[in-house]
C-alpha cells in the first residue's frame, strides 16, 4: 500500500568533527586522495630544496663564481619553482575536495537520520527513520511554504497508484 509522511523534526547543524565511518566512506569514495595527501608533501620539500640549491647556484653564477652552466641552473630553479607551485595546488585543492566530500556524507547521514512519520492506508502511523526507505522505496522530500508542500500533496494524491507501483514515497517539508 502507499504511505504518506511527515516529518517530525530536521537538525541539519553544521558539524565539524566527522566519526570514523565518515571518515573511512570518504577514502573508499576517493582512495588515492590519502596517497597524495602524504606523497606531495615530501616532493613539495624535495623540490624546495632543489630549488634553495639551484637559487644558491645561481647566485653564485651571478657574482662570478665559475664551473656552473647558467642556462641550467637557471632552468632548474625554473622547473624546481614551478612544481612547488603545481604540488601546492594540488594538496589545496585535495584539501577542499576532503572537506566537501566530508560534509555532503555527514548531511548525508543527517538525512537517513531524519525522522518521518508514515500513516499508512489503515490510519495507523509510526515514526520511521529515512534510512528505512532506503533500499525498498525512492523517498522524494518536498520543502516549501505551506502552497509549495500543499501543491506537492494534490499531485501526490493525484498521481498515488501511480507513486506506489514505482515505490515512491512524498515526504513534505514546511
Amino acid at each position: 500500500g502507499g504511505a504518506r509522511g511527515r516529518v517530525s523534526a530536521i537538525s541539519m547543524q553544521e558539524q565539524k568533527e566527522y566519526s570514523r565511518d565518515q571518515r573511512l566512506r570518504e577514502e573508499i569514495e576517493s582512495p588515492f586522495r590519502k596517497a597524495r595527501q602524504f606523497l606531495v608533501p615530501w616532493l613539495i620539500a624535495s623540490a624546495a630544496l632543489a630549488s634553495f640549491i639551484s637559487g644558491t647556484r645561481l647566485l653564485a653564477i651571478l657574482s662570478g663564481v665559475k664551473g656552473y652552466d647558467l642556462q641550467e641552473t637557471a632552468l632548474n630553479l625554473f622547473v624546481n619553482v614551478a612544481a612547488i607551485g603545481v604540488m601546492s595546488f594540488i594538496v589545496v585543492r585535495d584539501k577542499k575536495a576532503e572537506g566537501k566530500s566530508l560534509e555532503r556524507i555527514a548531511r548525508s547521514g543527517l538525512l537517513a537520520a531524519m525522522r518521518v512519520e508514515v500513516a499508512g492506508e489503515t490510519g495507523k502511523s509510526a515514526m520511521l527513520p529515512m534510512k528505512a526507505f532506503r533500499r525498498s522505496q525512492r523517498v522524494t522530500i518536498v520543502a516549501g511554504g505551506q502552497e509549495v508542500v500543499q501543491a506537492a500533496k494534490d499531485m501526490a494524491a493525484e498521481g498515488r497508484e501511480a507513486l506506489t507501483d514505482a515505490g515512491v514515497v512524498v515526504v513534505p517539508v514546511l
